[in-house]
């Protein structure tokens, strides 16, 4: 089993697909699907855990930028 973050591009590309995932809700099931049932390896629960930590960054940048506070540092241009 591998560590977090060190498989270069399929880490990001776990990252951004769990990242899309909040928006497109449909990826979810297709890539759930992808791991566990057509391409199951002693990696998957990593690679998921990668989608997992990307649906959950974009859920608190979305909150911290919604967020008044942070209205009253934005530069205006």
């Amino acid at each position: 089993m591998r560590a977090l973050f060190v498989d270069g591009w399929n880490s990001f590309w776990h990252i951004a697909f769990g990242m899309l995932s909040v928006p497109v809700p449909l990826l979810i099931p297709f890539f759930l699907l992808y791991q566990f049932v057509l391409k199951y390896d002693g990696n998957s629960m990593i690679d998921t855990l990668e989608f997992v930590i990307g649906a959950v960054a974009y859920l608190v940048v979305s909150y911290v930028a919604s967020l008044k506070v942070v209205h009253q540092f934005r530069l205006r241009l």
